[in-house]
């Protein structure tokens, strides 16, 4: 009875170590290449939905999803020229990109030594880029001789490149991309599993408010809380394991350790995450502290505006007193909110700027709308991501004939948006 309680500890330890590694992992996978901060947990959670379509059994859904999340560490041994190049590859660097597959095997082989639960997630990676017409690396395998959950990874990780920026291709729509899928059924993909992820494409509407769910691991999110007074914002990174509704926040590196926090000092915590290219924030009490872990609860999703937003992709100066302009990124705009993304140098400067210097330079237009301002604002929140800062911010004293103007601005996106769906669908 010892030893199986010894063992039975020691399979949890392994398991909690296991998302470490994959943190680890993923963290140098970021840094190194310049595409794909959010690339290894939208496959994983493409790779989620085709579990549930495909009817897998727990633990295929486990391996695949964990497969998903580090099938690319391979990338580590790609030099960097190659792997962030933004024009066509040469034959030469095509053929050093084509060992990336082995190589993530290898690394996985070493992640989930001694967990048997895990133990086809490396034969699942190998073979994520061979393709149905055997035309694939690394062996060239052909149709049903690939593996059945590297057939479901291949597919999920091509929709994901295909939805997301790529500097050397631009992005395709949900309709373009399902058009891709149809066309290279049979070919690239298996044809079956091409039925099932046209009809997720079709179907799935992404909710940001059910992006939290039970047996969830996010990782590279970001917690920030108010501590003993609004005036003082605290940000941590790290990643998030969910389960029976709790939640275990593991603190990545900080300059601050945890312990030297009171728990009664913590108001008003948000995590916030990306999960298909989508900016998400929940509410959440802390219950708990302990060395590099705090204890999470009550999770409620907070919208980012009391109106409605919309995602936002475009570059803007944002003035400060005494400082001067700096730029950033817009990433969502809402009626009363914006939320903005600065480098690390840039967003330390911001997060540090007096209360009520902030001025925003909005200056969009649609047709015939057009805004052109600088708008203040107040930080109400903000996030440490590795490499960025997320910063959600509030308008404030903003004319209503201004706020007005970023709601018709916003209702004629919404409407562009649903148009160029509609056209999209009428030309198939």
């Amino acid at each position: 009875m010892e030893y199986l309680l010894f063992y039975l500890q020691m399979l949890i330890m392994s398991y909690e170590k296991i998302y470490l590694m994959v943190d680890i992992y993923s963290e140098l996978l970021i840094a190194k290449v310049h595409y794909l901060p959010h690339h290894l947990t939208n496959v994983a959670n493409w790779c989620i939905l085709l579990s549930n379509e495909l009817k897998l059994s727990s633990s295929a859904q486990i391996e695949l999803y964990f497969a998903a999340l580090i099938h690319d560490n391979g990338m580590l041994f790609i030099p960097d020229e190659i792997a962030n190049k933004d024009t066509p590859l040469s034959l030469k660097e095509y053929e050093l990109i084509k060992i990336h597959p082995i190589r993530s095997a290898q690394i996985a082989e070493s992640i989930i030594y001694g967990l048997p639960i895990f133990e086809l997630i490396p034969k699942i990676i190998k073979h994520h880029h061979e393709r149905y017409d055997g035309s694939g690396y690394p062996d060239g395998l052909i149709g049903k001789d690939i593996p059945y959950l590297s057939r479901i990874l291949q597919i999920a990780d091509c929709v994901d490149a295909m939805l997301s920026y790529r500097v050397h291709k631009p992005t395709l729509s949900a309709d373009e991309v399902v058009n891709e899928l149809n066309a290279k059924a049979g070919i690239l993909f298996d044809p079956d599993i091409v039925k099932v992820m046209i009809k997720i494409l079709e179907e799935h509407k992404f909710m940001p408010s059910e992006a939290l769910v039970d047996a969830d691991f996010i990782p590279h999110a970001s917690l920030s809380f108010f501590y003993k007074d609004i005036k003082t914002i605290k940000a941590f990174t790290g990643n998030i394991i969910i389960s029976k509704q709790k939640g275990k926040f593991i603190l990545h590196e900080s300059e601050e350790h945890l312990n030297q926090l009171s728990l009664h000092d913590i108001h008003k915590c948000t995590i916030s995450f990306f999960k298909q290219n989508e900016f998400i924030e929940f509410n959440t009490d802390v219950y708990g502290l302990l060395e590099d872990k705090l204890f999470l609860t009550n999770f409620v999703y907070l919208p980012p505006d009391k109106y409605f937003s919309l995602p936002w992709s475009s570059q803007t100066e944002l003035f400060i007193d005494l400082a001067g302009a700096v730029t950033v990124d817009i990433i969502k705009l809402g009626g009363n909110t914006i939320i903005l993304e600065a480098t690390p140098e840039i967003g330390s400067i911001i997060i540090n700027a007096p209360l009520g210097s902030l001025k925003i330079a909005v200056k969009e237009s649609i047709n015939e709308l057009e805004l052109d301002a600088q708008l203040p604002i107040r930080i109400v929140r903000y996030y440490k991501t590795g490499k960025t800062y997320i910063l959600s911010c509030g308008f404030y004293d903003v004319h209503p004939s201004t706020s007005d103007l970023i709601l018709k601005l916003l209702f004629r996106r919404q409407i562009e948006l649903k148009l160029t769906k509609a056209q999209s669908k009428k030309k198939q």
